[in-house]
Protein backbone atom coordinates (compact mmCIF):
# COMPACT_ATOMS: atom_id res chain seq x y z
CA UNK A 1 0.00 0.00 0.00
CA UNK A 2 3.07 2.56 0.67
CA UNK A 3 4.51 1.77 -2.69
CA UNK A 4 1.04 2.54 -4.21
CA UNK A 5 0.91 5.64 -2.58
CA UNK A 6 4.27 7.02 -3.29
CA UNK A 7 3.78 5.74 -7.06
CA UNK A 8 0.43 8.07 -7.01
CA UNK A 9 2.33 10.84 -5.40
CA UNK A 10 5.27 10.81 -7.72
CA UNK A 11 2.66 10.98 -10.50
CA UNK A 12 0.63 13.91 -8.87
CA UNK A 13 4.18 15.79 -8.63
CA UNK A 14 5.51 15.18 -12.28
CA UNK A 15 1.76 15.94 -13.65
CA UNK A 16 2.74 19.78 -14.26
CA UNK A 17 6.08 18.99 -16.07
CA UNK A 18 3.96 16.85 -18.65
CA UNK A 19 0.94 19.14 -18.44
CA UNK A 20 3.21 22.09 -20.19
CA UNK A 21 4.03 20.10 -23.12
CA UNK A 22 1.60 20.16 -25.50
CA UNK A 23 3.13 18.66 -28.21
CA UNK A 24 6.53 16.88 -29.57
CA UNK A 25 7.21 15.83 -33.04
CA UNK A 26 10.38 13.71 -34.22
CA UNK A 27 11.17 14.64 -37.96
CA UNK A 28 14.23 13.74 -39.61
CA UNK A 29 16.14 12.33 -42.85
CA UNK A 30 18.38 9.06 -43.64
CA UNK A 31 20.39 10.03 -47.05
CA UNK A 32 22.90 7.52 -48.47
CA UNK A 33 25.23 8.82 -50.84
CA UNK A 34 27.78 7.18 -53.49
CA UNK A 35 30.22 10.08 -54.45
CA UNK A 36 32.49 9.73 -57.41
CA UNK A 37 35.44 12.49 -57.96
CA UNK A 38 38.68 12.52 -60.39
CA UNK A 39 41.02 15.59 -61.24
CA UNK A 40 40.10 18.54 -58.87
CA UNK A 41 43.70 19.21 -59.06
CA UNK A 42 43.57 19.59 -62.82
CA UNK A 43 46.17 16.36 -63.29
CA UNK A 44 49.15 18.52 -62.15
CA UNK A 45 52.33 16.60 -63.42
CA UNK A 46 54.70 15.67 -60.71
CA UNK A 47 51.16 16.06 -58.24
CA UNK A 48 52.19 14.12 -54.86
CA UNK A 49 48.42 14.18 -53.38
CA UNK A 50 46.65 13.32 -56.92
CA UNK A 51 42.98 13.90 -56.25
CA UNK A 52 40.83 10.98 -56.99
CA UNK A 53 37.65 9.41 -54.68
CA UNK A 54 35.15 6.44 -54.87
CA UNK A 55 33.52 6.57 -51.40
CA UNK A 56 29.95 6.03 -49.53
CA UNK A 57 28.64 7.94 -47.02
CA UNK A 58 25.48 8.55 -44.73
CA UNK A 59 24.05 11.50 -43.14
CA UNK A 60 21.63 11.28 -40.62
CA UNK A 61 19.48 14.06 -39.49
CA UNK A 62 16.92 13.79 -36.14
CA UNK A 63 14.93 16.63 -35.04
CA UNK A 64 12.60 16.83 -32.27
CA UNK A 65 10.46 19.64 -31.46
CA UNK A 66 8.19 20.12 -28.64
CA UNK A 67 5.61 22.99 -28.17
CA UNK A 68 5.47 24.04 -24.72
CA UNK A 69 3.36 26.64 -22.79
CA UNK A 70 1.86 29.05 -24.76
CA UNK A 71 4.40 30.63 -27.10
CA UNK A 72 6.88 29.04 -26.05
CA UNK A 73 8.75 25.98 -28.32
CA UNK A 74 12.23 24.54 -28.55
CA UNK A 75 13.88 22.30 -30.97
CA UNK A 76 17.12 19.93 -30.72
CA UNK A 77 18.36 18.74 -33.93
CA UNK A 78 21.56 15.99 -33.80
CA UNK A 79 22.98 14.69 -36.77
CA UNK A 80 25.70 12.35 -38.14
CA UNK A 81 27.86 11.93 -41.47
CA UNK A 82 29.85 9.35 -41.85
CA UNK A 83 31.68 6.98 -44.80
CA UNK A 84 31.42 3.84 -45.11
CA UNK A 85 33.85 1.66 -43.23
CA UNK A 86 35.19 4.68 -41.43
CA UNK A 87 33.46 3.83 -38.29
CA UNK A 88 36.33 3.27 -36.20
CA UNK A 89 38.90 6.43 -37.37
CA UNK A 90 39.01 10.21 -37.35
CA UNK A 91 40.30 11.24 -40.37
CA UNK A 92 42.82 13.76 -40.69
CA UNK A 93 44.01 15.84 -43.34
CA UNK A 94 45.87 15.00 -46.28
CA UNK A 95 43.51 12.60 -47.80
CA UNK A 96 43.36 10.78 -43.63
CA UNK A 97 46.89 9.39 -44.48
CA UNK A 98 47.04 9.51 -39.90
CA UNK A 99 44.15 7.78 -38.70
CA UNK A 100 43.63 7.00 -35.07
CA UNK A 101 41.35 5.07 -33.65
CA UNK A 102 39.41 7.24 -31.49
CA UNK A 103 35.91 6.16 -32.97
CA UNK A 104 35.13 10.10 -34.05
CA UNK A 105 32.89 9.31 -36.95
CA UNK A 106 30.92 7.50 -34.59
CA UNK A 107 30.02 11.14 -32.88
CA UNK A 108 27.02 12.55 -33.01
CA UNK A 109 26.90 16.87 -33.83
CA UNK A 110 24.44 18.76 -31.99
CA UNK A 111 22.84 20.49 -34.79
CA UNK A 112 20.31 22.60 -33.32
CA UNK A 113 19.60 23.50 -29.75
CA UNK A 114 16.85 26.66 -29.39
CA UNK A 115 14.46 28.08 -27.44
CA UNK A 116 11.88 30.26 -29.08
CA UNK A 117 9.41 32.79 -26.73
CA UNK A 118 6.54 34.51 -29.09
CA UNK A 119 5.28 37.74 -27.97
CA UNK A 120 7.92 38.08 -25.59
CA UNK A 121 7.26 41.24 -23.62
CA UNK A 122 5.67 42.36 -26.47
CA UNK A 123 3.30 41.73 -29.23
CA UNK A 124 5.18 41.34 -32.43
CA UNK A 125 8.13 40.30 -31.07
CA UNK A 126 9.95 36.17 -31.32
CA UNK A 127 12.73 35.54 -29.78
CA UNK A 128 14.75 32.47 -30.56
CA UNK A 129 18.04 31.61 -28.55
CA UNK A 130 20.89 28.98 -28.86
CA UNK A 131 21.96 27.04 -32.19
CA UNK A 132 19.82 28.11 -34.97
CA UNK A 133 19.86 27.90 -38.75
CA UNK A 134 19.47 31.04 -40.35
CA UNK A 135 18.75 31.99 -43.96
CA UNK A 136 18.43 35.22 -45.96
CA UNK A 137 16.94 36.23 -49.80
CA UNK A 138 18.97 34.12 -52.04
CA UNK A 139 21.86 33.00 -49.20
CA UNK A 140 23.87 35.70 -51.20
CA UNK A 141 25.37 37.06 -47.45
CA UNK A 142 24.38 34.77 -45.19
CA UNK A 143 22.93 31.25 -45.50
CA UNK A 144 21.34 28.05 -43.99
CA UNK A 145 25.28 26.25 -44.22
CA UNK A 146 26.03 28.55 -41.51
CA UNK A 147 29.11 28.61 -39.76
CA UNK A 148 32.56 26.36 -40.69
CA UNK A 149 31.92 23.14 -40.54
CA UNK A 150 32.38 20.68 -37.52
CA UNK A 151 31.19 17.17 -39.36
CA UNK A 152 33.29 14.56 -39.44
CA UNK A 153 33.05 14.70 -43.05
CA UNK A 154 35.53 17.84 -42.93
CA UNK A 155 38.16 15.58 -44.04
CA UNK A 156 36.75 13.39 -46.46
CA UNK A 157 34.41 15.65 -48.33
CA UNK A 158 34.40 18.98 -46.78
CA UNK A 159 31.99 20.79 -49.21
CA UNK A 160 29.04 18.28 -48.83
CA UNK A 161 29.07 18.21 -44.75
CA UNK A 162 25.98 19.85 -43.95
CA UNK A 163 26.10 19.91 -40.27
CA UNK A 164 26.68 23.71 -40.37
CA UNK A 165 24.42 26.10 -38.10
CA UNK A 166 24.77 29.34 -36.15
CA UNK A 167 25.18 29.98 -31.71
CA UNK A 168 22.99 32.92 -31.14
CA UNK A 169 20.14 35.04 -30.93
CA UNK A 170 17.83 36.11 -33.13
CA UNK A 171 14.72 39.17 -32.74
CA UNK A 172 12.49 39.08 -34.94
CA UNK A 173 9.76 42.37 -35.12
CA UNK A 174 6.39 41.19 -37.29
CA UNK A 175 4.93 44.11 -38.26
CA UNK A 176 3.22 42.62 -41.63
CA UNK A 177 3.89 43.43 -44.45
CA UNK A 178 6.91 44.65 -42.55
CA UNK A 179 9.16 42.20 -41.10
CA UNK A 180 12.40 43.20 -38.90
CA UNK A 181 15.41 40.80 -37.99
CA UNK A 182 17.88 41.89 -35.40
CA UNK A 183 20.71 38.62 -35.07
CA UNK A 184 23.58 38.35 -32.88
CA UNK A 185 26.27 35.54 -33.76
CA UNK A 186 28.97 34.05 -31.80
CA UNK A 187 30.58 32.77 -34.77
CA UNK A 188 34.22 31.87 -32.92
CA UNK A 189 34.69 32.28 -29.20
CA UNK A 190 38.71 31.15 -29.71
CA UNK A 191 40.46 30.66 -26.64
CA UNK A 192 38.06 30.44 -23.50
CA UNK A 193 40.94 29.41 -20.79
CA UNK A 194 41.80 31.99 -18.07
CA UNK A 195 45.43 32.12 -19.03
CA UNK A 196 46.12 35.23 -20.55
CA UNK A 197 49.98 36.24 -22.20
CA UNK A 198 50.81 39.70 -23.66
CA UNK A 199 51.63 37.50 -26.50
CA UNK A 200 48.47 35.23 -27.00
CA UNK A 201 46.07 38.55 -26.11
CA UNK A 202 43.23 36.03 -25.47
CA UNK A 203 41.50 38.73 -23.61
CA UNK A 204 40.20 39.72 -26.60
CA UNK A 205 39.59 36.78 -29.47
CA UNK A 206 36.13 36.07 -30.16
CA UNK A 207 34.58 36.28 -33.39
CA UNK A 208 31.15 38.08 -33.53
CA UNK A 209 28.71 38.62 -36.43
CA UNK A 210 25.87 41.42 -36.04
CA UNK A 211 22.65 41.72 -38.29
CA UNK A 212 19.54 43.79 -38.93
CA UNK A 213 17.56 42.66 -42.18
CA UNK A 214 13.92 44.59 -42.88
CA UNK A 215 11.83 42.98 -45.14
CA UNK A 216 8.89 44.82 -46.89
CA UNK A 217 6.51 42.61 -48.91
CA UNK A 218 4.66 45.03 -51.60
CA UNK A 219 1.46 43.60 -51.98
CA UNK A 220 1.11 44.63 -55.15
CA UNK A 221 0.37 42.41 -58.58
CA UNK A 222 4.10 41.69 -59.04
CA UNK A 223 4.62 40.40 -55.45
CA UNK A 224 7.41 42.78 -55.11
CA UNK A 225 9.57 42.32 -52.15
CA UNK A 226 11.91 44.51 -51.08
CA UNK A 227 14.76 43.88 -48.38
CA UNK A 228 17.51 45.75 -46.92
CA UNK A 229 20.02 44.27 -44.73
CA UNK A 230 23.43 45.43 -42.62
CA UNK A 231 25.88 42.80 -41.57
CA UNK A 232 29.04 43.94 -39.51
CA UNK A 233 31.61 40.72 -38.98
CA UNK A 234 33.94 41.94 -36.02
CA UNK A 235 36.96 39.22 -35.66
CA UNK A 236 39.04 39.37 -32.79
CA UNK A 237 41.00 36.63 -33.40
CA UNK A 238 43.98 38.07 -35.00
CA UNK A 239 44.88 40.21 -32.22
CA UNK A 240 48.77 40.13 -31.13
CA UNK A 241 48.21 41.79 -27.78
CA UNK A 242 50.70 44.38 -28.95
CA UNK A 243 53.42 42.21 -29.80
CA UNK A 244 55.56 43.01 -33.14
CA UNK A 245 55.64 41.06 -35.86
CA UNK A 246 52.68 39.07 -35.30
CA UNK A 247 49.08 39.70 -36.92
CA UNK A 248 48.30 43.47 -35.55
CA UNK A 249 46.30 44.60 -32.74
CA UNK A 250 43.61 45.34 -34.50
CA UNK A 251 40.35 43.30 -35.08
CA UNK A 252 39.46 42.16 -38.54
CA UNK A 253 36.35 44.92 -39.38
CA UNK A 254 33.50 44.03 -41.99
CA UNK A 255 30.53 46.08 -42.75
CA UNK A 256 28.20 45.18 -45.59
CA UNK A 257 24.78 46.44 -46.28
CA UNK A 258 22.84 44.77 -48.62
CA UNK A 259 19.75 45.24 -50.81
CA UNK A 260 17.52 42.66 -52.92
CA UNK A 261 14.46 43.29 -55.10
CA UNK A 262 12.68 40.42 -56.53
CA UNK A 263 9.27 41.14 -58.40
CA UNK A 264 6.67 39.10 -61.05
CA UNK A 265 6.76 41.22 -63.98
CA UNK A 266 4.51 39.06 -65.95
CA UNK A 267 3.31 36.01 -65.54
CA UNK A 268 5.24 32.85 -64.69
CA UNK A 269 8.63 35.59 -64.97
CA UNK A 270 10.34 35.88 -61.52
CA UNK A 271 13.54 38.43 -61.66
CA UNK A 272 15.99 39.26 -58.15
CA UNK A 273 18.51 41.37 -58.31
CA UNK A 274 20.87 42.01 -55.23
CA UNK A 275 23.66 44.19 -54.69
CA UNK A 276 25.90 44.69 -51.79
CA UNK A 277 29.22 47.09 -51.20
CA UNK A 278 31.65 46.06 -47.94
CA UNK A 279 33.89 48.56 -45.65
CA UNK A 280 36.11 48.33 -42.75
CA UNK A 281 39.50 46.83 -42.47
CA UNK A 282 41.37 43.36 -42.67
CA UNK A 283 45.56 41.73 -41.46
CA UNK A 284 47.05 42.00 -44.51
CA UNK A 285 50.97 40.33 -43.86
CA UNK A 286 52.43 42.12 -46.67
CA UNK A 287 52.37 45.33 -44.64
CA UNK A 288 55.94 46.28 -43.88
CA UNK A 289 55.21 48.40 -40.29
CA UNK A 290 53.45 46.21 -37.77
CA UNK A 291 51.67 45.99 -35.60
CA UNK A 292 49.88 48.95 -35.95
CA UNK A 293 49.58 49.62 -39.27
CA UNK A 294 49.28 46.15 -40.89
CA UNK A 295 45.75 46.61 -41.64
CA UNK A 296 44.40 47.43 -45.23
CA UNK A 297 41.40 48.80 -45.74
CA UNK A 298 38.47 47.71 -47.66
CA UNK A 299 37.84 49.68 -50.98
CA UNK A 300 35.64 48.91 -53.79
CA UNK A 301 34.37 46.14 -52.49
CA UNK A 302 31.05 44.77 -54.46
CA UNK A 303 29.18 41.61 -54.90
CA UNK A 304 26.12 41.79 -57.31
CA UNK A 305 24.12 39.22 -58.39
CA UNK A 306 20.99 38.82 -60.61
CA UNK A 307 18.58 35.94 -60.84
CA UNK A 308 15.85 35.30 -63.64
CA UNK A 309 13.14 32.25 -63.76
CA UNK A 310 10.70 32.10 -66.53
CA UNK A 311 8.20 29.00 -66.83
CA UNK A 312 8.01 28.26 -70.49
CA UNK A 313 4.35 28.35 -72.46
CA UNK A 314 5.31 25.80 -74.32
CA UNK A 315 5.22 21.79 -73.65
CA UNK A 316 3.32 22.84 -70.36
CA UNK A 317 2.76 19.64 -69.43
CA UNK A 318 6.75 19.00 -69.00
CA UNK A 319 6.81 22.23 -66.67
CA UNK A 320 9.90 23.72 -68.22
CA UNK A 321 11.61 26.05 -66.63
CA UNK A 322 14.69 28.40 -67.76
CA UNK A 323 17.18 30.11 -65.44
CA UNK A 324 19.65 32.62 -65.61
CA UNK A 325 22.14 33.63 -62.75
CA UNK A 326 25.05 36.49 -63.02
CA UNK A 327 27.01 37.11 -60.28
CA UNK A 328 29.84 39.41 -59.43
CA UNK A 329 32.29 39.11 -56.52
CA UNK A 330 35.47 41.82 -56.70
CA UNK A 331 38.72 40.88 -56.24
CA UNK A 332 41.83 42.62 -55.45
CA UNK A 333 43.65 44.50 -58.01
CA UNK A 334 47.16 44.25 -55.95
CA UNK A 335 47.72 48.26 -56.64
CA UNK A 336 48.30 48.74 -53.27
CA UNK A 337 48.99 46.91 -49.87
CA UNK A 338 47.19 49.00 -47.67
CA UNK A 339 43.85 48.72 -49.72
CA UNK A 340 42.29 45.26 -50.32
CA UNK A 341 39.67 45.27 -53.24
CA UNK A 342 38.83 41.72 -52.96
CA UNK A 343 35.35 40.73 -51.96
CA UNK A 344 35.33 38.83 -48.38
CA UNK A 345 32.93 36.21 -47.95
CA UNK A 346 30.78 35.60 -44.65
CA UNK A 347 28.39 32.83 -44.64
CA UNK A 348 27.40 32.49 -48.81
CA UNK A 349 25.34 29.26 -49.15
CA UNK A 350 24.39 28.25 -52.86
CA UNK A 351 24.78 25.52 -54.90
CA UNK A 352 27.29 23.77 -52.12
CA UNK A 353 28.00 20.19 -52.77
CA UNK A 354 26.20 20.54 -56.11
CA UNK A 355 28.59 22.10 -58.59
CA UNK A 356 32.23 21.47 -58.68
CA UNK A 357 33.18 24.87 -59.19
CA UNK A 358 31.69 25.69 -55.58
CA UNK A 359 34.35 22.79 -54.30
CA UNK A 360 37.34 24.75 -55.61
CA UNK A 361 36.51 28.52 -56.01
CA UNK A 362 35.33 30.98 -53.13
CA UNK A 363 32.88 33.95 -54.05
CA UNK A 364 35.84 36.63 -54.36
CA UNK A 365 37.06 37.70 -57.03
CA UNK A 366 35.23 35.72 -59.71
CA UNK A 367 32.78 36.28 -62.19
CA UNK A 368 29.75 33.74 -62.91
CA UNK A 369 27.37 33.35 -65.20
CA UNK A 370 24.72 30.19 -64.99
CA UNK A 371 22.26 29.18 -67.26
CA UNK A 372 19.78 25.97 -66.64
CA UNK A 373 17.21 24.23 -67.77
CA UNK A 374 14.49 22.45 -65.71
CA UNK A 375 11.67 19.79 -66.99
CA UNK A 376 9.91 17.04 -65.82
CA UNK A 377 9.57 14.13 -68.35
CA UNK A 378 7.86 11.69 -66.03
CA UNK A 379 5.34 12.73 -63.25
CA UNK A 380 7.82 12.22 -60.57
CA UNK A 381 10.74 13.04 -62.26
CA UNK A 382 12.77 15.95 -62.42
CA UNK A 383 15.67 16.89 -64.85
CA UNK A 384 18.20 19.79 -65.40
CA UNK A 385 21.05 20.75 -66.98
CA UNK A 386 22.94 23.43 -65.94
CA UNK A 387 25.97 24.91 -67.58
CA UNK A 388 28.19 28.05 -66.35
CA UNK A 389 31.12 29.94 -67.14
CA UNK A 390 33.22 31.69 -64.96
CA UNK A 391 35.90 34.60 -65.03
CA UNK A 392 38.27 35.86 -62.80
CA UNK A 393 37.04 39.58 -61.76
CA UNK A 394 40.80 40.62 -61.63
CA UNK A 395 43.57 38.85 -63.60
CA UNK A 396 46.60 36.96 -61.37
CA UNK A 397 49.05 37.73 -64.42
CA UNK A 398 51.30 34.90 -65.49
CA UNK A 399 53.80 32.49 -64.25
CA UNK A 400 53.46 30.20 -61.46
CA UNK A 401 50.69 30.53 -58.64
CA UNK A 402 49.89 28.67 -55.53
CA UNK A 403 46.65 26.32 -55.63
CA UNK A 404 45.77 29.32 -52.63
CA UNK A 405 46.07 32.06 -55.00
CA UNK A 406 43.06 30.40 -56.68
CA UNK A 407 41.22 27.59 -54.92
CA UNK A 408 39.98 29.73 -52.45
CA UNK A 409 36.74 27.54 -51.19
CA UNK A 410 39.01 25.57 -48.64
CA UNK A 411 41.66 27.85 -48.04
CA UNK A 412 43.63 26.72 -51.01
CA UNK A 413 43.16 22.79 -50.22
CA UNK A 414 41.33 20.26 -51.83
CA UNK A 415 38.12 19.06 -50.51
CA UNK A 416 39.62 16.44 -48.32
CA UNK A 417 42.35 18.43 -46.87
CA UNK A 418 44.89 17.32 -48.82
CA UNK A 419 47.60 20.03 -49.74
CA UNK A 420 49.02 20.48 -53.15
CA UNK A 421 52.08 19.95 -53.62
CA UNK A 422 53.16 21.33 -57.09
CA UNK A 423 52.18 24.69 -58.61
CA UNK A 424 49.50 25.60 -61.46
CA UNK A 425 50.93 26.97 -64.37
CA UNK A 426 48.85 29.93 -65.19
CA UNK A 427 48.46 32.47 -68.07
CA UNK A 428 47.29 36.20 -68.15
CA UNK A 429 44.21 35.05 -68.83
CA UNK A 430 40.44 35.85 -66.55
CA UNK A 431 38.80 32.63 -68.06
CA UNK A 432 38.67 29.96 -65.43
CA UNK A 433 36.91 27.67 -67.05
CA UNK A 434 33.00 26.12 -67.69
CA UNK A 435 30.87 23.67 -65.96
CA UNK A 436 28.03 20.98 -67.32
CA UNK A 437 26.05 19.68 -64.82
CA UNK A 438 23.21 17.37 -65.20
CA UNK A 439 20.81 16.56 -62.10
CA UNK A 440 17.72 13.72 -61.65
CA UNK A 441 15.33 13.49 -59.28
CA UNK A 442 13.04 10.51 -59.15
CA UNK A 443 10.00 10.99 -56.09
CA UNK A 444 9.95 7.17 -55.51
CA UNK A 445 7.36 7.60 -52.82
CA UNK A 446 6.07 10.41 -50.83
CA UNK A 447 8.83 10.27 -48.25
CA UNK A 448 11.93 8.69 -50.76
CA UNK A 449 13.94 10.35 -53.17
CA UNK A 450 16.94 9.24 -55.35
CA UNK A 451 18.93 11.66 -57.06
CA UNK A 452 22.04 11.63 -59.72
CA UNK A 453 24.17 14.48 -60.00
CA UNK A 454 26.86 14.38 -63.07
CA UNK A 455 29.45 16.66 -63.54
CA UNK A 456 32.44 18.21 -65.36
CA UNK A 457 34.64 20.70 -64.83
CA UNK A 458 36.72 22.14 -68.34
CA UNK A 459 39.73 24.60 -67.16
CA UNK A 460 39.72 27.78 -69.27
CA UNK A 461 42.39 29.80 -70.75
CA UNK A 462 44.18 30.81 -67.83
CA UNK A 463 45.81 27.61 -67.40
CA UNK A 464 48.13 26.32 -69.12
CA UNK A 465 48.17 22.70 -71.16
CA UNK A 466 50.25 21.36 -67.82
CA UNK A 467 47.76 21.16 -66.01
CA UNK A 468 43.76 21.82 -67.43
CA UNK A 469 42.69 18.23 -67.17
CA UNK A 470 38.76 17.90 -67.14
CA UNK A 471 37.59 17.77 -63.24
CA UNK A 472 34.65 15.20 -63.03
CA UNK A 473 31.88 14.04 -60.14
CA UNK A 474 29.47 11.62 -59.63
CA UNK A 475 26.74 12.24 -56.76
CA UNK A 476 24.21 9.27 -56.42
CA UNK A 477 21.84 9.08 -53.49
CA UNK A 478 18.24 7.86 -51.88
CA UNK A 479 16.64 9.36 -49.39
CA UNK A 480 13.82 9.13 -46.74
CA UNK A 481 12.35 12.25 -44.61
CA UNK A 482 10.33 11.21 -41.65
Amino acid sequence: MKKLLAAALMLVLASPAFAAIQDVKVSGSITSYFVGRDDFDFDVPGQTNKFSQDFFYTSTHVLISSDLSDNVSAQVGIANEVAWGDLNNADSASGGTSETTTGQDQNVDLELANLTLKSFLYSPLTLTIGRQSLSYGNDFIIGAGGNASVGTMANVANDLSRTQNYDGVRAVLDYKPLTVDLVYVKTNSNNLTGGETLASGTSKDDDDLYGAVANYQLNDPMSTVVEGSFWSQISNGNRSGGTAGANGDKANEVFVPDLRVSTNPIKDLTLGLEGATQFGHIYNASISNPPNDQNAKLSRVWGLQGKASYNLPILEKYKPVIAETVSYYSGDNLKSKDKNNAWQPLYNDQDLGTRIWRSLFAPTNLETSELSLQANPLEDVTTQLVWTDLFLADGLGSGSASYGSIYTANGGLLPDGDVPTTNLQIKDKRNLGNELDGIITYQYTEDVTFGLNLGVFAPGSLFTSKNNGDATEAIASVGVNF
